[in-house]
């Protein structure tokens, strides 16, 4: 779907979830702090579990790892969600990225996750998941 540049502001403002108001305002923050001033205290000490290193390697698989089994014949809910043409290249790059890496396997799931992008400074865009 291609917006007019000068109709992009309304259109993205109409479309705003409350978690994407939140990234633009924080994406708009002139300074950017250092990691240490933005997490609490209590924290710190938890830093190298957030790490990519340590996201690199999924734990073992557990007993409890389980499926859901779906009613046969049930209507789900659907809806579209539509990517400019850059962010379905992202979307699928990561996609492919952590699929080959193991850090995200495959589903069977018929439902998806509602994603949109948001620039980073560098112009490169930065995958955020909705979870509302």
């Amino acid at each position: 779907m291609f917006i007019p540049p000068e109709w992009e502001e309304h259109y993205i403002g109409a479309m705003d979830t409350p978690s994407q108001q939140l990234a633009l305002e924080a994406q708009k923050a002139e300074e950017s702090q250092p990691l240490e001033d933005m997490v609490l205290v209590q924290y710190c000490d938890f830093r190298d579990i957030f790490s990519k290193e340590a996201f690199d390697e999924l734990p073992p698989w557990k007993a409890w790892d389980y499926a859901i089994d779906l009613t046969p014949g049930a209507e789900l809910p659907c809806s579209q969600t539509f990517l400019s043409p850059a962010e379905q290249r992202e979307l699928d790059d990561f996609l492919c990225k952590n699929l080959m890496n193991g850090c995200i396997c495959p589903s069977k799931s018929p439902m998806g996750a509602l994603v949109f992008f948001i620039k980073k400074k560098d112009g490169s865009l930065c995958l955020v998941q909705e979870t509302e």
